[in-house]
């Protein structure tokens, strides 16, 4: 082969290797995607072909290049990537210090729309429902629903069975109150009053992009503007984070919280400590579990106390807190008979120590897989700051912050070490207070490797691994359907609609998944048929036609089953061998099915099924 055949043949690999590697690595970072037409159908969902044919391709045009070739190349390549790696570190070390502020701004925007684009914006199943519902209370002055058919009812357990998910009967009178606390719905009833019933939906990506610069904020305060941007990429990539953004829960609102409480305490001003107190005490309205973290504030707020000055600081911090206390007391005890009661069931119920070892097999191992293994360095951040000298004059000692945070971390975990079990990774929302300090001091341990191994170019290290954490952490949520939440939740919002457009005002609803979001998007009474005894299903439903109203049943296909296994040795209702009058178009589906067709006269044919589309 000649010298020009040899050279063109050396462009031309080299151009396919170029391609196929930029190929390669866009699939590896979109994962991929799909062109399906009535002409074409294309699909590249991994990176493996692009790949190999970039190293066959490259292997090639290496072959084909003479010596002196190779040598140029490597000369050249050799001399541009320092020339671009200089370049970047003028750059990166020289304006990231002004940029920090923009760059956490942008990450919190960018949480803020994220939510707002994608969430869910659903009252669906019991949380969802329980708190979108509860801030119509608030909004309209009130305290609890009022339900007189309650009292009307001859069954036992009609009382219970009228609450749906998200409620339970008022401990006097025909009423329901609400479960869960009121700090997250009390926020969301403000902003339905402000821009309407809609706005409560806006309440969670507000609180997102509000812990994102908490969470800057807290580390800048601590070691610098690096390990507060780190910090808060760490928590706006965080799977767990990410998932709870997208829901209409407490989760996010409550780290918001406790970030926000965190990062005024590093002030010494006494305006932020006063603040400090009120945003923990909103925390205890909103998860009032949590109320031990406010202990380890106090032991650390009365360590420093030794002053008159610190004294100060302490009283002010416990000043703040006490409206939040005493509001959340009073309203226990409104709905639930007790300053110490709350809706979820008495502290024994709740707290078992059988539940201790499911859950430190759990927890842990959820938190690592999803957040990676680096969140260990956290352990070590105490042990990397100094003790006295601050990144900004008037904060606080930067060993013994971290020491309080990492405090606070681990009472976090122990809040729930002795609670319920769950089995599914997103169950690491409880601990969603823990991550802004969790986060910042593992970006703490980043930033002091990065120094130590990298020199100058600690921060291009410091970013590019984050990058990589924070796109495990994306391609993690992705991967776990995080993003597509809301298209599952639409059928609680059709069917509500259904109901209220198609079926009685005075229709009564037997359902538990679907018994609050009938009501939210339908205003339709519901019953939780979990809660009826077997033996008085007609019972029930007849008490109901006596006075007017028209009873229905509403099940998905999971809850089918178990209504047969419920209901059909006691009742014929329970076999439910009839058509639906109305099924969801989707898998899983939902049924709506009406008992007076139960049994129809012979020759009567079967009522058709209307098909309800989200």
């Amino acid at each position: 082969m000649n010298s020009g055949s040899r050279e063109r043949g050396f462009r031309t690999f080299a151009l396919i290797a170029a391609v196929s590697g930029t190929w390669g690595l866009l699939v590896a970072l979109t994962g991929g995607f799909a062109v399906d037409s009535a002409f074409v159908h294309f699909s590249s969902r991994s990176p493996r072909n692009a790949s190999l044919v970039a190293l066959l391709s490259a292997a090639i045009a290496w072959a084909l290049a003479g010596p002196s070739r190779r040598l140029q190349w490597l000369t050249t390549t050799r001399r541009r990537a320092m020339e671009w790696t200089a370049a970047v570190l003028r750059v990166v070390n020289g304006v990231s210090p002004r940029v920090a502020p923009g760059l956490a701004a942008a990450a919190s925007v960018a949480v803020l729309m994220l939510g707002l684009l994608k969430g869910t914006h659903v009252a669906g199943g019991a949380d969802s429902y329980g708190y979108a519902s509860q801030a119509d209370l608030w909004a309209h002055g009130t305290l609890q629903v009022d339900q007189p058919l309650m009292d009307e009812m001859t069954w036992p357990l009609a009382r219970e069975a009228m609450a749906p998910l998200g409620y339970r009967p008022a401990i006097q009178g025909a009423a329901i109150v609400p479960v869960y606390g009121p700090g997250l719905p009390m926020v969301m009833g403000v902003f339905a009053r402000v821009a309407g019933r809609p706005a409560v939906f806006y309440v969670v990506p507000a609180f997102g992009a509000l812990a994102v610069w908490a969470t800057y904020l807290m580390g800048s305060r601590l070691a610098g503007g690096a390990v507060g941007v780190a910090g808060a990429a760490l928590l706006a990539t965080s799977p767990a984070f990410l998932y709870q953004l997208m829901q209409p829960m407490s989760d996010v609102p409550a780290a918001a919280w406790w970030a926000f409480t965190l990062a005024l305490l590093t002030f010494e001003a006494p305006a932020a400590l006063l603040m400090a107190g009120l945003s923990a005490g909103a925390a205890i309205l909103t998860r009032a579990n949590l109320a031990p973290l406010l202990a380890v504030i106090g032991v650390a707020l009365v360590a420093k106390a030794t002053t008159r000055r610190g004294s100060r600081q302490a009283a002010l911090f416990a000043v703040g807190v006490v409206p939040g206390c005493v509001a959340a007391a009073l309203l226990n005890a409104h709905w639930y008979g007790s300053p110490f009661s709350n809706g979820y069931g008495s502290f024994h119920y709740l707290y078992q120590a059988a539940n201790v070892w499911p859950n430190l097999a759990g927890y842990p191992r959820w938190l690592l897989d999803s957040e990676t293994p680096v969140v260990l360095l956290a352990l070590a951040a105490p042990f990397l700051l100094p003790r006295t000298a601050g990144v900004h004059e008037g904060a606080r000692a930067p060993r013994a912050t971290a020491v309080m945070w990492l405090a606070f971390v681990l009472t976090v975990f122990g809040c729930y070490a002795f609670y319920a079990p769950f089995d599914a990774w997103w169950y690491l929302r409880f601990l969603l207070p823990a991550f802004a300090p969790l986060t910042v001091l593992a970006a703490v341990g980043i930033a002091t490797i990065a120094a130590r191994v990298a020199g100058r170019a600690r921060l291009l290290a410091v970013s590019a691994l984050v990058a990589v954490i924070g796109w495990h952490g994306i391609r993690y949520a992705i991967d776990h359907a995080t993003f597509h939440l809301r298209e599952g939740e639409q059928k609680y919002v059709a069917v509500g609609q259904y109901i209220a457009a198609r079926l009685p005002e005075r229709g009564v609803f037997l359902a538990v998944q679907y018994s609050g979001s009938v009501r939210y998007y339908s205003g339709r009474l519901t019953i939780r048929f979990d809660l009826i005894d077997p033996k008085w299903l007609e019972r029930a439903i007849d008490d109901l036609r006596r006075r007017g109203y028209h009873p229905y049943v509403l099940l998905d296909e999971d809850e089918e089953v178990s209504f047969r296994a419920r209901f059909a040795a006691d009742s014929p209702l329970g076999a439910l061998d009839w058509p639906p009058i109305a099924r969801l178009q989707r898998t899983p589906s939902v049924k709506i099915y009406d008992p007076a067709h139960a049994r129809p006269p012979d020759g009567r044919l079967p009522v058709a099924t209307d098909i309800i589309h989200d």
